[in-house]
């Protein structure tokens, strides 16, 4: 027997099953093990492109918010289908499934045992230990319990399982959809945090449009914005396959999709795309095809996953001696190695970037590659290295006209100033910073301004003033959808009630931050773990309660909501 033939009995076994249980009017649950990630994904298309009674509706169950895969199916389906295919589950902090999925799970086998609802779950070996470890009721429940074929063409397939994460979610996050460039926090100042807010921003890795480049056609682009390559994760597909419109489409179609957050449709043609241009030996289209696979990846807070689609896409850069490529995405795996703490390998990374771009005289990335090295020395508590490097980007952009790009290095500048309790001085480099954002129309930028200026009054003791601030900022970049952003400025939120002595709602800040740094996998969680430990003296026990649930309910409803478009210059680009 072929193995063409083994995965069509798969499929006839599966559909003939949920079939019987669709007739019986009751739930239908098969589980599917797979040997690895291509085989989930060949086993789904397969399902999906076959015919059945009921329909078919592929779901990432880490998307799901709350991790309820029973209660959606519920809400979603029905008698008469569709059969939800579940993959990727939602994993822990700790590598295991998450908590809440698995209650929920447990939970939801009895209430929906009679329900008219049809899950596939279609489920790694690792997936498969977990689940039946961690859910064991739901796993002895299943109606049919079989397995994916091992076969050639599978290894075609990109892979699309979320691995690694807490919530893989749609929503927006710092490396894409608009970062913060936040402060260091106060360092322990109010005894509680010592969070290393550093951001690094997102035009600073290349992915987005460039810093400076202007949103209408009546504005001039500088001369070293319109000359420079353009970056990675923004090139065209018309570009990079001009005698190729089928793929060239499908390429700008999926970047527009993840402009708008759609991750899974977007995911789903640039599978294709990818194995389009592989097809074609587009070796140039098919790395863009990686990097946006990798951005999907950060969308739906999976780093693991995205840090591998950006290796693939430096390997093809190299071999290709796309020296832009190489710089860009150099910055994109630096920038998440910094978010996971290792700044020794976010280092190597972004050096190894700016020793191109000054070797080419990239004048655009040697002031990105400037800024991000800033960062790192300033976490390294260099202070003085780390300002001349925002002054030389900050030299760069000046003299280009570029003052967008410059707002954000007198940012960085202001920031070593704070840290080195320059204040007076910090506030006139910040206050030049925000009247630049302001007239670019910068939202983005307004935030991080806001941002730091309420670190600015934190530090000098005006805490209502920094509240006010802090708001100011958490407005824009809640309509952002920038969740590192939002983590950060509620931390900072909370010191500041907590100065105030207004412990309930500094909890509830805190609570917040917490739940986001969790999905985006951050360190920052032990220390707000730790913030919170710090307030519980002055907060009852049940009031900790109200204002956890209030914060995830909070969380929850900002993950599902869409994504509120601002005027001139849109959050999308």
């Amino acid at each position: 027997m072929s193995d063409q033939t083994k995965a069509e009995d798969v499929v006839a076994q599966v559909i003939e099953t949920l079939t019987k249980c669709r007739a019986e009017g009751r739930r239908g649950l098969v589980v599917i093990r797979c040997a690895g990630t291509n085989e989930v994904d060949h086993c789904r298309e397969s399902l999906r492109n076959t015919q059945a009674r009921f329909g078919w509706k592929s779901q990432p169950v880490a998307e799901i918010i709350p991790p309820d895969l029973m209660g959606w199916v519920a809400h979603k389906g029905g008698k008469n289908g569709p059969c939800s295919l579940a993959y990727g589950l939602p994993r822990g902090t700790d590598g295991g499934l998450d908590p809440d999925f698995c209650r929920y799970l447990e939970g939801a086998n009895a209430r929906y045992q009679n329900e008219p609802i049809l899950i596939t779950m279609i489920l790694t070996m690792e997936e498969l230990k977990l689940m039946s470890q961690s859910a064991p009721g739901a796993w002895k429940s299943r109606d049919l319990f079989t397995a994916w074929p091992v076969q050639d063409k599978s290894a075609s397939y990109v892979p699309a399982v979320i691995r690694g994460g807490l919530a893989n979610h749609g929503g927006g996050m710092s490396a894409m959809g608009g970062s913060l460039q936040a402060s260091f926090g106060v360092a322990g100042a109010f005894g509680n945090l010592d969070i290393d807010f550093s951001g690094l921003a997102q035009e600073d890795n290349g992915v987005r449009p460039w810093a400076g480049a202007p949103f209408t056609d009546e504005d001039d682009i500088p001369d070293y914005i319109a000359n420079a390559s353009a970056p990675v994760g923004r090139r065209w597909g018309r570009i990079l396959a001009p005698e190729d419109p089928e793929g060239a489409q499908l390429i700008d179609q999926c970047r527009i999709l993840l402009d708008q957050h759609q991750t899974e449709l977007a995911r789903q043609g640039l599978a294709k795309a990818a194995k389009h241009f592989r097809s074609r030996n587009n070796m140039a289209a098919s790395a863009e095809c990686y990097v946006l696979l990798g951005r999907a990846s950060e969308l739906r807070f999976d780093h693991s996953v995205a840090l591998e689609w950006y290796e693939q896409a430096l390997g093809i850069y190299e071999q290709i001696d796309d020296g832009a490529g190489l710089s860009d995405c150099c910055g994109l795996i630096g920038y998440l190695r910094f978010l996971h703490g290792d700044v020794d390998g976010c280092f190597t990374f972004f050096d190894r970037a700016l020793r191109r771009d000054e070797d080419e005289l990239d004048e655009l990335r040697m002031a990105s590659g400037y800024r991000r090295l800033g960062v790192v020395l300033e976490r390294r508590e260099e202070f003085d290295q780390a300002q001349a490097l925002y002054e030389r980007s900050g030299e760069i952009e000046e003299k280009n006209g570029d003052n967008f790009a410059l707002s954000r290095s007198l940012h960085h500048q202001s920031r070593v100033l704070q840290r080195t309790e320059q204040y007076d001085e910090a506030l006139k480099v910040l206050d030049r910073s925000l009247e630049l954002k302001q007239d670019s129309e910068d939202y983005t930028g307004l935030a991080t301004g806001y941002h730091e200026h309420g670190n600015l009054l934190l530090m000098t003791g005006n805490h209502e003033e920094a509240v006010e601030r802090y708001k100011e900022a958490l407005n824009i970049e809640m309509q952002l959808r920038d969740m590192q952003g939002i983590a950060v400025t509620q931390s900072q939120l909370g010191l500041a009630l907590k100065e105030l002595f207004q412990f309930d709602e500094a909890c509830q800040a805190f609570y917040v931050a917490l739940d986001l740094f969790r999905r985006l996998q951050s360190p920052n969680e032990a220390v707000i773990e730790r913030a919170l430990s710090g307030i519980s003296d002055h907060v009852d026990y049940a009031t900790i309660l109200h204002q956890k649930e209030k914060a995830q309910a909070f969380v929850n409803e900002l993950m599902a909501a869409p994504t509120i478009t601002m005027t001139n210059r849109e959050a999308a680009e």
